[in-house]
């Protein structure tokens, strides 16, 4: 019959490549988080689209600031026109008071 009993050291090996294993896998994780949210983009691109983005925002405020306070014909034919935002408002108000 064979023997059963563990051979001295057996265990201790064991051990130490479950040790080795894990320790190769948590670095193999930290590896992949890393590359995944490593940045992409250096601080001179990224002040760029910056400088971009801002234009575009003030330009489209500035529009959209035109159309609330200002006069202008939506459609001449069917006789639509814009007006003041404010204007509208108080017209909308003394229209439900009946005035």
């Amino acid at each position: 019959m064979e023997n059963s009993e563990p051979k001295e050291g057996e265990g201790v090996e064991k051990l130490v490549v479950s040790g080795v294993a894990s320790a190769a896998f948590i670095l193999l994780f930290v590896l992949i988080l890393w590359v995944a949210y490593l940045p992409t983009h250096s601080e001179e691109v990224d002040a760029e689209g910056r400088v971009a983005q801002e234009a575009k925002l003030s330009e489209t405020k500035a529009k959209s600031a035109e159309k609330l306070e200002q006069y202008a014909v939506a459609n001449a034919a069917e006789g639509i026109y814009r007006i003041p935002i404010e204007q509208a408002m108080e017209l909308t108000v003394a229209k439900y008071k009946g005035e």
